[in-house]
């Protein structure tokens, strides 16, 4: 259902670009709680809040959450929440590679549509990081697993009125992500900057928004 695709990468845009990722230098890390603050700007500003756990274990893994949300009045009109893990598969004193997978929850409402979807993503990141600064980079995928539709008065009278709401899946979409992520760390935080391109999965379908611009914050604890 190409209508259902279209609409699902609507969606995946505008929430990728805001909340693209928790940036993490594995090599600055001398702390077990990390706050994560982020921003970005397209068709206007929007930011996320989130937190990482680093387990004590030889390998680096971090538990994480995290929301984003747009800035204005309706800001739950438009959410986005993740929880999931990411894992430091190999690190050296200047290099690091990790991996991650989250699951998410996702809803944008406007006149027309109410969309909820549940689904997952999956991200390999890998570069240079020592331990005033990093160098990463990104890629990934986003997949929709299940998706809500509820269609408003005004598109039934608008554009199809028998239009059906409703529960879609399993697997109604998947975005690609790919992109770069560079900052500098400090004893007590770090200061980050993601950007990157997306692209649906089948490469037929672009997304409304294809691209993401992340500004970031970490604070160590």
């Amino acid at each position: 259902m190409k209508y259902l695709k279209t609409i699902i990468l609507f969606v995946f845009a505008l929430s990728a670009e805001r909340a693209q990722a928790q940036v993490l230098n594995f090599n600055s890390l001398n702390n077990q709680h990390v706050v994560h603050t982020q921003f970005g700007l397209n068709q206007g500003f929007v930011y996320g809040i989130g937190y990482s756990y680093l387990l004590p274990s030889k390998r680096p893994v971090a538990l994480r959450a995290g929301i984003s949300l747009p800035m204005g009045q309706s800001i739950f009109d438009d959410v986005k929440v993740k929880i999931g893990a990411e894992y430091c598969v190999y690190r050296s004193e200047n290099f690091q590679t990790s991996v991650s997978a989250q699951a998410i929850y996702r809803r944008m409402e406007n006149s027309r549509v109410a969309i909820q979807n549940v689904g997952t993503e999956l991200n390999l990141s890998s570069g240079i990081a020592k331990s005033n600064w990093f160098l990463l980079a990104n890629m990934g995928i986003d997949n929709a697993w299940f998706t809500h539709l509820a269609h408003s008065d005004i598109y039934r009278r608008e554009v199809f009125m028998h239009v059906n709401d409703g529960w879609y899946g399993p697997f109604t979409s998947s975005l690609l992500h790919y992109g770069i992520s560079a900052g500098w760390s400090f004893t007590k935080g770090d200061v980050n900057l993601s950007l990157g391109q997306l692209i649906g999965a089948d490469f037929n379908v672009k997304p409304f928004l294809p691209f993401y611009f992340n500004v970031g914050y970490n604070v160590k604890m």
